[in-house]
């Protein structure tokens, strides 16, 4: 059973457990929120990520009935949206993991079987630093190892293939010789033909193990794809004196993947993670106690896009950065390199994360003028389709989609019209799906509304309750809410009319471009794309395919090709 009751004489506890739950369950639910007590209620949902409209209003009803009636969830965004629709809510938030504030020294890298270009990929970003950075390659005895030159060109490190007892430098590459075992101690690289291990040599474990005792809680070490076992338990060591170990994920490596499933079996590894994240791992303990520079965080929005499957790599360097520094504070630690650790191996602090970067500013009508300009200069054109589509770009959490909703219902164009609305927040597509929002809200949006021409009071498009206001089911059923990503994702229709507005702002050109184009294959030929107000095609490739029809309203439609030919 998911829902129980706990009974004290002061207080009754109702635990509900489960995202979801079955008829019967939903109806003993509500029978307890209904029932009148002599004594305050308690509702705890342990697993709830949200609550569809129905359950809201029960909840309101219950937190009415009884001054000490409390619900108590466990997601923060859950918490923000009962709280803003006056529901009396409490945030339970689990002690967080313990985050270790490292700071490295040294990191060594071993790799056999298709390591290389790995290897590149993690070294070529690396941002300068005081590393000392050591590598173990497989490669025959009889062959010359040429990584260090390939280095020379793809690392901002100094790189050197040492002899026996060479100094160590901070901010330098070692790089072992064929046939030849490399170890580091007392401030030196030891180079040594001594015995195969695991018929290797140069042998991982050798490197990894003797950095292991040379730097102890200072030292990182990296495990990539290759057969047999040289290297397992090196990094076995390496986690048991203190410092970090890190395998690649096996399902990178193809049949080359033994090697670090036997670490994995081994439990020699702290995390096992693509290679885009071990780069961001190997940035972040580079750049140290440093201020974040826009390469390192680059490099870790790329482990997050494989990782998580959000791509931000191509918003703007500058809002990226502020976003991140209060990201950070949010999670507070004291390095990148923690922060970054939380987010690509923890889920929670990813989604915190994933909210600071998502972009869901919005309110109703908001820059009215545009919405008056949709009316008198677009709703024309669109009363000439039997069928009216429309996207809404970037909806967040569903107020613009529904005030071109309303404007539609007045014009007497919302019955054949179809309204699409994304956005990449799935749970902000929950929030706008529900409908819901809170009553202090309504007065701008009633003034806003009648800044946008609107033929009727706002209020008749809504339902107003104590503490929120519910819009009207006749509006709800004409949107569609979908999640789509303006990154990664492609046209799904024809549109007359497409708005994405205050969004292109948040992208750098080469993200502008693509996202132009793609509302350019996805209008109508007589369709119009409205973007925001401090939003401009100047300098964005391909927008020359677009006209204005009101430059001030940022208003466009889609260029005849006898029109681009003639203008170029």
């Amino acid at each position: 059973m998911n829902v129980m009751v706990s009974m004290r004489p002061d207080l009754c506890h109702l635990l509900v457990q489960g995202e979801a739950l079955d008829p019967e369950e939903e109806a003993t639910l509500r029978r307890h929120l209904e029932t009148p007590m002599d004594r305050p209620m308690e509702v705890t949902f342990f697993e709830s990520e949200w609550f569809d409209p129905v359950r809201v209003a029960d909840l309101a009803a219950f937190s009415r009935r009884n001054p000490g009636n409390c619900v108590t969830v466990y997601h923060p965004h859950l918490f923000a949206y009962l709280h803003g629709l006056g529901i009396s809510v409490r945030l339970v938030v689990p002690d967080p993991p313990p985050v270790r504030e490292r700071r490295f020294a040294a990191l060594a890298l071993g790799g056999s079987t298709g390591s290389l270009e790995k290897l590149l990929q993690i070294l070529r970003d690396l941002p300068s630093g005081a590393l000392a950075l050591f590598v173990v390659q497989h490669v025959p005895e009889e062959t010359p190892n040429l990584l260090d030159r390939i280095l020379t060109t793809e690392s901002h490190y100094r790189v050197e293939m040492p002899h026996n007892m060479t100094p160590i430098r901070p901010g330098t590459l070692y790089v072992a010789p064929s046939g030849y075992n490399m170890r580091v101690g007392n401030g030196l690289v030891y180079v040594t033909r001594d015995a195969r291990i695991h018929h290797a040599r140069p042998s991982i474990d050798a490197l990894f193990e003797s950095v292991a005792r040379a730097y102890g809680a200072t030292a990182m070490a990296m495990l990539l794809c290759g057969h047999g076992r040289d290297g397992v338990e090196g990094l076995a060591c390496v986690r048991e004196l203190g410092g970090l170990s890190l395998a690649e994920d096996p399902g990178e490596c193809g049949e080359a993947s033994g090697l670090v499933a036997a670490a994995l079996e081994n439990g020699a590894c702290n995390h096992v993670l693509p290679v885009s994240a071990l780069a961001s791992f190997a940035a972040a303990a580079a750049l140290g106690d440093s201020p974040l520079t826009a390469g390192v965080m680059r490099v870790f929005l790329a482990a997050v896009a494989q990782c998580h499957g959000y791509d931000f790599t191509h918003y703007r360097e500058e809002s990226l950065l502020r976003r991140c520094g209060v990201a950070m504070t949010g999670e507070r630690t004291a390095s990148f390199f923690a922060f970054q650790e939380l987010v690509l191996t923890t889920p929670a602090a990813f989604e915190r994360f994933f909210f600071a970067l998502s972009i869901n500013v919005t309110h109703f009508f908001r820059s009215p003028g545009q919405f008056l300009c949709l009316r008198d200069e677009v709703f024309p054109c669109l009363a000439s389709f039997p069928r009216i589509k429309i996207w809404v770009a970037g909806c967040a959490t569903g107020e613009e989609a529904y005030s071109l909703a309303m404007l539609l219902d007045e014009a007497g164009l919302l019955a054949r019209s179809s309204i699409y609305a994304t956005d990449i927040n799935p749970l902000v597509l929950k929030e706008a799906r529900n409908g819901l929002y809170p009553a202090h809200g309504l007065a701008q949006a009633r003034v806003n509304h009648a800044l946008a021409g609107g033929a009727r009071p706002f209020d008749d498009h809504c339902a107003i309750r104590e503490h929120w206001f519910a819009i009207a089911p006749g509006l709800r059923e004409k949107l569609f809410f979908y999640h789509h990503s303006l990154v990664s994702d492609g046209p799904f229709n024809e549109f007359q009319l497409i708005l994405c507005r205050n969004l292109l702002i948040y992208f750098d050109e080469e993200l502008q471009a693509r996202v132009i184009g793609l509302f350019i294959r996805s209008l109508h030929h007589d369709g119009r794309l409205m973007l925001g107000p401090s939003e401009s095609l100047w300098r964005i490739a391909g927008a020359d395919r677009l006209m204005p029809v009101n430059e001030k309203m940022r208003l466009y439609r889609v260029r005849e090709v006898e029109e681009v030919e003639h203008d170029g």
